[in-house]
């Protein structure tokens, strides 16, 4: 019975094997390679059940070989772990935005978008809007609190909209021919520019080509922008990803990398999983926002998680250096 147990032990830690070197290879050319590659570091994980085995025959091979898998294991779900705080930071002019995956829940929207409210959101994302979900919106009484908006509704995944509560100037940002809404949002004396992202998912060969020009169009513009820059929405990766790396190392901070705790996964809800294994939905700022804190909310009528951040404007380095002169 033991000898079965090392056999199905090995068999199931050369698996293992096989998925972390296509998770290393970043390649990313089917769908199958972009879904190995986001769930790869949670099923290495369970290479440990091979660990009582290992100790119960003395074999230390077969003991090395539950460590090896778990060193990438590790370092690959902490690159998208929380372990930061949140800041409580006496900055001027802060803002509080919140962003919502509707997934084109025509009778939700209404108590999606009251909910992002009711946290006091200085300005609210949604995607996944269409004609519908928005009338639902405008008819709400918490609409009249966000009087700056930029509304493009679609039909399917396509749609969405910016509502603010600050004066709030922009329009559709076509992004590899995917519209986004984007704005610049005056708080005080600062501008804010937003991007209301919502990336194509990578399901198809097709769709994976259009994704990969998607977040090669975004780092262009982020790595462009001087003004303080907030990208925030679903961005249908992970840290897994290296298109989203890419991203991030224009210079954007993952607000809930610095200042959250743990996982923070917003995706799937409600569907055959008892609880939501991937970190879709983010946040990411420049170095011209100083991230504050990150919070999730419940799933109304969507299969992700809400999310709002507090950010405030970072002071230029030669500014806070004249004003201590004073």
């Amino acid at each position: 019975m033991q000898i079965v147990a090392v056999r199905l032990s090995w068999a199931w830690l050369l698996l293992l094997a096989v998925l972390a070197i296509l998770r290393a290879s970043t390649s990313l050319g089917t769908p199958n390679l972009v879904l190995i590659a986001a769930v790869t570091p949670f099923l290495l994980l369970t290479s440990i059940v091979a660990a009582p085995v290992a100790w119960a025959r003395r074999s230390v091979t077969l003991g090395l070989a539950c460590l090896v898998l778990l060193v990438p294991a590790w370092q690959w779900l902490s690159s998208d772990t929380g372990f930061g705080s949140q800041r409580d930071v006496p900055a001027a002019p802060a803002l509080r935005v919140a962003s919502a995956n509707l997934a084109a829940a025509d009778a939700e929207a209404a108590q999606a978008f009251a909910q992002l409210a009711g946290v006091s959101a200085g300005v609210i994302l949604v995607q996944e809007l269409d004609q519908a979900g928005l009338d639902a919106i405008l008819a709400t009484a918490a609409v009249a609190d966000y009087p700056f908006q930029i509304l493009d509704p679609r039909e399917g995944f396509y749609g969405s909209a910016i509502f603010s509560r600050w004066p709030l100037e922009g329009d559709v940002l076509w992004v590899a021919g995917w519209p986004m809404t984007h704005g610049t949002v005056t708080v005080g004396d600062a501008d804010i520019r937003v991007i209301n992202v919502h990336l194509i998912a990578p399901t198809t060969n097709g769709s994976i080509e259009l994704w990969k020009d998607q977040y090669s169009e975004l780092s262009a513009i982020a790595e462009a922008e001087s003004a303080p820059l907030l990208v925030m929405g679903d961005f249908n990766a992970t840290m897994q990803h290296r298109p989203l790396q890419v991203l991030v190392d224009t210079g954007l901070t993952d607000i809930f990398l610095d200042t959250g705790k743990g996982h923070g996964a917003t995706w799937p809800v409600g569907g055959r999983l008892p609880w939501p294994i991937l970190r879709l939905d983010r946040a990411l700022a420049n170095s011209g926002l100083l991230p504050l804190a990150h919070h999730h909310g419940e799933a109304i009528g969507s299969d992700h998680r809400p999310i709002w951040v507090d950010v405030a404007v970072n002071e230029p380095a030669d500014d806070v250096g004249s004003a201590a002169t004073q």
